[in-house]
C-alpha cells in the first residue's frame, strides 16, 4: 500500500521535474490525494455522513481528510466488510472551517466507514481518502 504511494508519488514528481517544475514528495502525495476529493452534504438532525451507506478509503490517500463550511467536532467509525460496525475512533477532531482536516491517519485501502459529528447541524462537506 505504501509502496504504490510512495511510487505515484515519485512519478509525478519526475514527471514535473522533465517539465521543469520542482516539487516534492509530500507535494506530489497531497496534490494526488486533494485531487480525488468531491463534495457532498449532511442535512440537519443526522449526526453521520453519508446516513445511508458507507464511504470507501481509496490508494490515494493514506489519511481520510475532511473540508468543512462551519468548524465542528468529528470522528471517524470504521465498519467490517459485512457492513456491522467495527469502532469509532474514541476522541473527536476539532475540524476548522475552510481548510483541511485530517480525522484518521494510515488507513488501510478498502476500508468502509462514516464520518460522526457531535452535533446535528447541517453542512457542505469535501471528503479526500
Amino acid at each position: 500500500m505504501r509502496i504504490r504511494r510512495r511510487l505515484a508519488a515519485v512519478a509525478c514528481a519526475g514527471a514535473l521535474a522533465a517539465t521543469g517544475v520542482v516539487v516534492n514528495a509530500t507535494t506530489a502525495q497531497a496534490a494526488t490525494c486533494y485531487g480525488g476529493a468531491f463534495k457532498t452534504e449532511k442535512d440537519s438532525g443526522e449526526v453521520q455522513l453519508p446516513s445511508a451507506g458507507f464511504y470507501v478509503t481509496s490508494t490515494r490517500c493514506a489519511d481520510i481528510n475532511l473540508k468543512v463550511n462551519y468548524s465542528r467536532n468529528v470522528r471517524v467509525c470504521f465498519y467490517k466488510s459485512t457492513g456491522y460496525l467495527n469502532y469509532c475512533q474514541t476522541s473527536y477532531t476539532y475540524a476548522k472551517s475552510g481548510q483541511w482536516n485530517t480525522v484518521a491517519t494510515d488507513v488501510k485501502d478498502g476500508v468502509r466507514y462514516r464520518f460522526n459529528f457531535q452535533t446535528v447541524g447541517s453542512g457542505i462537506f469535501t471528503v479526500a481518502h
